[in-house]
């Protein structure tokens, strides 16, 4: 599975399991337009070696079946500074397992990735974070 969501400046690549290589294939092709790059259960073997210059997300459901925490920290270490999202509460697919947290987890990277001033420091690169902490960091500033 995998979409392509324009949004103001540019173009959002969302892909889930077997659509991530494509995806990321796509992304490190330079492709015009792109402002960020979503993975979702995603196998880092699939994009080993893959250089992205649009920031990368990792989003996984914290129950997920499909790709462990351990997992979504390789992929994560995959593309140097991308982020890793994982909702408490959400299975695999988090779009469709726990859309409304997915959706906050999007918009918030992608707010982030607007905002220079945001700093992701105090987070962590490979812990587990739940957007709804982060949410309430973001909206307080």
């Amino acid at each position: 599975a995998g979409a392509c969501r324009s949004v103001a400046g540019g173009t959002v690549l969302i892909a889930h399991g077997g659509a991530c290589k494509d995806a990321a294939r796509y992304a490190a092709s330079g492709a015009a337009g792109l402002v960020a790059l979503v993975l979702s259960d995603c196998p880092a073997d699939d994009v080993a070696g893959l250089r992205v210059a649009a920031p990368v997300l990792i989003l996984r459901g914290r129950q997920s079946a499909l790709m462990s925490h351990a997992e979504a920290v390789a992929l994560r270490e995959a593309f140097p500074g991308s982020r890793l999202i994982e909702p408490e509460e959400c299975g695999s697919w988090p779009f469709g397992s726990c859309p409304d947290a997915a959706a906050e987890a999007v918009e918030w990277f992608l707010f982030s990735c607007a905002t220079p001033e945001m700093e992701f420091g105090e987070i962590g690169e490979s812990e587990p974070v739940d957007p709804g902490r982060i949410q309430r960091r973001w909206q307080s500033r």
